[in-house]
């Protein structure tokens, strides 16, 4: 399955499906997203393409967890060697 950046748009709470818009599906989105302070983009997989607007519904538990983790950490989450799940940007 391919993997899509979804983008935070504020909402809450913050691990709902809801709170996340489709950036794009390559690299390149999370350009401007490496920082220490507040939530900037996820990577989920998608079961087809085009990506929804929204990621479905639930987010997995290892998403929560590690937008849970980056809410009280400084850095971005990487749960293995390679591209981060999750990118956070400076305020």
């Amino acid at each position: 399955m391919p993997r899509c950046w979804y983008v935070y748009n504020g909402g809450t709470p913050v691990t709902a499906a809801g709170s996340w818009n489709l950036l794009g599906c390559d690299g390149a989105a999370v350009i401007g997203c490496e920082g220490p302070a507040t939530l900037c983009v996820i990577s989920v997989y998608v079961p087809v393409l085009p990506a929804p607007a929204t990621p479905f519904a639930p987010l997995s538990p290892n998403i929560r967890n590690y937008i849970n983790s980056a809410l009280v950490t400084s850095s971005n989450s990487i749960p293995q060697i390679g591209i981060p799940y999750l990118y956070k940007k400076a305020d």
